[in-house]
């Protein structure tokens, strides 16, 4: 029998050394080859980071980065991350693909940029976020109509009237709001995570199973690689982290 010949496309990897040779898996997991180098565009989505900074010169992340405001250091004219998760969590987001060095972000070639809130680790090793800097962050991102997506990789049991109206004025403006389900590796609910309206994400395994620091609970709605992942750090080089941050 006759059979009309099909074309078909290559899925192939981007040339990021720890894409192609595996050690960033996490990628490889959720079907990220797939999709890397298919969603392109003129627009610029912009990711807005509420985190310990961003180390703004990692060259795997060079003109992926905007600054949003330092309110720790109180100047929106540098960045820095002492600490390192705020830099670990964008080159998740971020890291530029095809570029022969490092990894690619889950963005791809997609053109975004990661806009940086410091809003807490004020020195090595302070891994403790202000709330007031935190509410001040998701007020202004909250008035600009330039950031459409605001990661939250942060959460605790308390929620109050004030951060919870920050977070009805973060979801008033239309922004795609994303946080940790938290590291109790219970079912516990955080906030802003167990908010209404965010998308509460919990933590993966290699094995694809959950993690067993990663909270689950009712208000989770996606599970994803947050064990042993390859990213940015803040040294300029890359790191394995866990923690459903990621």
């Amino acid at each position: 029998a006759a059979c009309r010949n099909e074309m078909v496309e290559l899925y192939e990897l981007p040339n990021d050394p720890y894409i192609a040779d595996g050690r960033a898996w996490q990628f490889q997991m959720i079907g990220a080859e797939d999709t890397w180098n298919k969603v392109r565009g003129s627009h610029t989505v912009k990711v807005a980071v509420i985190d310990s900074g961003l180390n703004v010169n990692h060259p795997d992340l060079a003109g992926r980065c905007e600054i949003g405001y330092d309110y720790v250091d109180r100047t929106s004219r540098s960045m820095k991350d002492l600490v390192g998760h705020g830099t670990e969590v964008s080159g998740l987001i971020a890291a530029t693909a095809n570029n022969n060095i490092g990894i690619s972000g889950i963005a791809g070639e997609a053109p975004v940029k990661v806009v940086a809130y410091r809003v807490g680790g004020a020195y090595a090793g302070d891994k403790l976020l202000n709330g007031a800097y935190i509410i001040a962050a998701m007020e202004e991102i909250a008035a600009r109509p330039d950031i459409q997506i605001v990661n939250m990789s942060f959460g605790s049991e308390v929620l109050n009237s004030v951060k919870e109206e920050a977070i009805r004025k973060l979801k008033a403006s239309g922004k795609i709001l994303v946080a940790s389900s938290g590291n109790d590796g219970d079912t516990r609910y955080n906030y802003p995570a167990s908010c209404e309206g965010v998308i509460s994400v919990s933590a993966l395994n290699a094995e694809c199973r959950a993690s067993d620091f990663s909270n689950r609970n009712s208000q989770v709605d996606l599970c994803a690689p947050g064990d042993g992942v390859c990213t940015t750090d803040a040294g300029g080089d890359y790191s394995y982290v866990s923690g459903t941050s990621y």
